[in-house]
């Protein structure tokens, strides 16, 4: 390994903070001075694009790294970000896994849209201004790789840091700051390349939302079939079908039950987060935080952490004994095969969808008595059917 990919390698560790399992000694220093200044210490907190940028200081070549820094960078764009980072991702991870996922993923992206209240969702990405979108995508990423430059010649340039710090780690944030100049030109090139590719491959997805009449719409409009569904229940699907091939692939590769066991639990963890960010937060306390926090003590759900000496993963279980009606606790376990399946299942059929739908739709139209009324009555449903 060259010293230069090394000293990127050592930034990454740096920025991944309390996520670098094992930091050496220098990062946890540096990375504590970094993270003081203001400027950078709101960056630090912006994980996804922190965590890619990591992978760009581990693949500056690689261009899946690129495109994934620009879907986290999308973010930021103001009024549209969150829902074009939704978009964006579904797309990106559809084109890593091949042409049988075009369909899922453009589902999934329409969906998404029209639940955001976009409109006609082919008519928004058919008018989308790319040029203005990756113009503000490069001027992010140069912000935030400039203040890591800053941030790192703080540490550096200071007079009491010299005199502690021995000659190698002052040459190592040198060329540290040298090396994320170098990605910051490497931007200028890559970063309109990626926006290229994602306009591209929008392009070739829209040539297969065939227009349709929708059931009940006089005059029809541009739909894909049961594009009408939730958005988080098309989220889940399209994930659910990607995962399954993951872990059948990792099966074949010949990876070890609890490493298959640990990607899911990852995934369907990045599945929740996605999912939870775009929807309403009074509607999803009732629908998912209420009862996971009733029931696992946490609005995510079930808390596991892998026993190594059961070799199995275990989570807390909450209920209200009968006879004293107290709040106990059991600790409950399952195999990695087990916890691999439960991650791959959408759930959810407990929540009545349609009332979501309705529930949206009257929060889009301002209409806050009747969402009021909505989120009442989908409180009782879930009620009856034992959840709460």
């Amino acid at each position: 390994m060259s010293a230069a990919q090394e000293a990127l390698d050592w930034l990454a560790g740096v920025l991944q903070g309390d996520f670098n399992e094992d930091p050496s000694t220098s990062q946890i220093i540096v990375g504590g001075i970094i993270s003081a200044i203001p400027i950078v210490g709101e960056v630090v907190d912006i994980r996804d694009i922190i965590a890619n940028i990591c992978k760009l200081c581990k693949k500056p070549d690689d261009p899946w790294a690129w495109l994934f820094l620009v879907v986290s960078i999308l973010a930021l764009i103001p009024v549209v970000g969150g829902v074009l980072k939704g978009v964006m991702g579904l797309l990106v991870r559809a084109m890593r896994k091949g042409g049988a996922y075009a369909d899922d993923a453009l589902q999934g992206m329409l969906a998404l849209l029209r639940g955001a209240g976009k409109g006609d969702p082919v008519k928004f990405l058919k008018n989308l201004p790319w040029d203005s979108y990756g113009q503000q995508v490069l001027k992010h990423f140069k912000e935030i790789m400039r203040a890591i430059q800053h941030g790192l010649r703080n540490v550096y340039q200071n007079w009491l840091f010299k005199k502690v710090a021995s000659n190698g780690l002052l040459a190592k944030l040198k060329l540290v700051d040298a090396e994320v100049g170098k990605l910051i030109a490497k931007g200028e090139i890559e970063i309109p390349k990626a926006m290229r590719t994602l306009r591209q491959e929008v392009d070739k997805l829209l040539e297969r939302a065939a227009p349709e009449v929708a059931h009940g719409q006089p005059g029809g409009r541009t739909v894909i079939k049961n594009s009408e569904r939730p958005v988080q229940r098309v989220q889940y699907e399209v994930r659910d079908r990607m995962l399954r091939e993951d872990v059948d692939a990792m099966r074949r590769a010949g990876k070890s039950e609890h490493e298959i066991a640990e990607h899911a639990i990852k995934q369907r963890q990045q599945l929740q987060r996605e999912v939870r960010e775009n929807m309403d937060p009074d509607l999803r306390n009732v629908i998912v935080g209420d009862r996971n926090a009733v029931r696992y003590g946490h609005p995510d759900g079930p808390q596991l952490k892998y026993n190594k000496t059961t070799d199995r993963w275990e989570y807390p279980e909450y209920s209200i004994d009968p006879d004293t009606k107290r709040r106990v606790v059991k600790t409950k376990s399952k195999s990695h095969a087990e916890v691999t399946e439960s991650a791959m299942l959408p759930g959810g059929d407990d929540i009545p969808w349609d009332k979501t739908l309705e529930y949206t739709r009257a929060k889009k139209a301002k209409n806050e008595a009747e969402a009021k009324r909505i989120l009442e009555e989908i409180k009782k449903i879930l009620a009856s059917r034992g959840k709460k």
